[in-house]
């Protein structure tokens, strides 16, 4: 990856998705750079060392890549929350384009970044104790419902959770929360969303309005070792 206040080029047209192992990025440590008192303050109040190790290895990836983009050191990133929550850099000339999302399941993480244009990305492991109809009736529309209703149970699994990802990336998009999910549920045909590649046992989905885009998926930390970038 290029150095921490390297600026790494991200063009109007294109949405940079980044695959992390949160588990290999813990084990390098600090090298992002330090956390704000309000992260260090999150990461203290989780009770097992699993979720706090992870917590922090995935802010710290994410200061690391925010500082790439922006040109900045990790530390120098300063973030606040929209309305509902979703996370935003703190408006500045330098930062006031750059959007993001990021999503977190089990021991991998997934990061979106566009210029102009809101992003919503969604990652999900797949769970075989997860009681999928119940979670359905809940939340997906009633024509994805009655389709995973009508298929055998060994297959409701993995199709809810494809369901799942796109209904949730389009709520990150929103940026609503839980008040968007009527909104998500539903046809908007002004939002694309998009497939991501994932390894094994899990699903992502990137979702963005407005234009279709150049998608550049990329691997963390097997970038540098020589694994090609993915962009369709």
């Amino acid at each position: 990856m290029a150095g921490p206040t390297g600026k790494r080029p991200l063009a109007s047209a294109e949405v940079h998705v980044w695959l992390a192992d949160v588990d290999a990025a813990a084990g390098r440590g600090g090298e992002a750079g330090d956390l704000s008192p309000e992260e260090a303050s999150r990461a203290a109040r989780l009770r097992f060392d699993r979720d706090r190790t992870r917590f922090v290895a995935r802010r710290r990836l994410l200061r690391r890549l925010l500082g790439e983009y922006l040109g900045v050191a990790p530390e120098d990133v300063v973030l606040e929350s929209e309305k509902w929550g979703k996370p935003r850099v703190a408006s500045s000339d330098r930062s006031a384009a750059l959007e993001f999302s990021l999503s977190a399941s089990g021991g991998m993480c997934v990061y979106a970044f566009a210029l102009g244009r809101a992003v919503g990305v969604d990652l999900e492991r797949l769970r075989a104790d997860l009681d999928v109809m119940s979670v359905a009736r809940r939340a997906l529309p009633r024509e994805r419902t009655d389709a995973l209703e009508a298929l055998p149970p060994e297959e409701r699994s993995s199709t809810f959770f494809t369901d799942w990802v796109d209904v949730e990336a389009r709520v990150k998009l929103s940026g609503e929360g839980l008040a968007g999910l009527d909104r998500a549920r539903g046809d908007d045909r002004s939002t694309t969303v998009i497939p991501l590649r994932a390894p094994d046992g899990y699903v992502a989905a990137l979702a963005l309005d407005g234009p279709p885009a150049v998608i550049i998926e990329r691997r963390w930390p097997d970038e540098a070792a020589g694994v090609p970038d993915r962009t369709r």
